[in-house]
């Protein structure tokens, strides 16, 4: 049996993901920050009238924040949940490998980010998990003392209603 992968960079480095995850591939888009959001979720991009979550992907394999080329390409990957957008620096392809020829990676982690790897010519790629990504969890960071935030503080008078 075979599975078919999308190929892609992000710097040196070969990556993979099952192709029916990989619902678009598209030219880099616009960004709107997201405050208090976790470090590696850059913000959300509009995808044809949907808001997506942009993740650093480069941020969750520890490669640097922001690693990918900002002028690459934006995969829409779905996780199971959810879609969300990454940043890669260039889709190469699809490709059908043989079942056989990944060797996994075991864990007792839910889903590991990556989950195995196959040679491909003369390069390694690394096969990722897209559950992974998956962002339902996320919590916010710098959230000031007391809440503040997007709504702002309630007065003490409106807490007492």
């Amino acid at each position: 049996m075979s599975t078919e992968l999308v190929i892609f960079d992000i710097s040196d480095n070969r990556f993979a993901l099952r192709a029916s995850a990989v619902s678009k591939v598209l030219d880099p888009l616009v960004v709107t920050p997201l405050p208090y959001a976790p470090p590696d979720v850059e913000g959300l991009v509009n995808v044809a009238g949907s808001v997506l979550l942009k993740i650093d992907l480069a941020l969750n394999l520890g490669m640097g924040a922001r690693s990918a080329d900002a002028n690459g390409n934006l995969l829409v990957v779905m996780t199971g949940h959810e879609s969300v957008a990454i940043q890669v620096d260039r889709v190469h392809n699809k490709v059908n490998v043989e079942d056989g020829d990944i060797t996994p990676y075991e864990s007792d982690d839910k889903h590991n980010l990556v989950c195995g790897e196959f040679s491909l010519g003369d390069r390694m790629v690394l096969v990722l998990d897209e559950r992974a990504l998956d962002m339902r969890d996320m919590s916010p960071t710098g959230v000031p003392e007391n809440g503040g935030g997007l709504l702002g503080m309630l007065k003490a008078e409106d807490n007492a209603k």
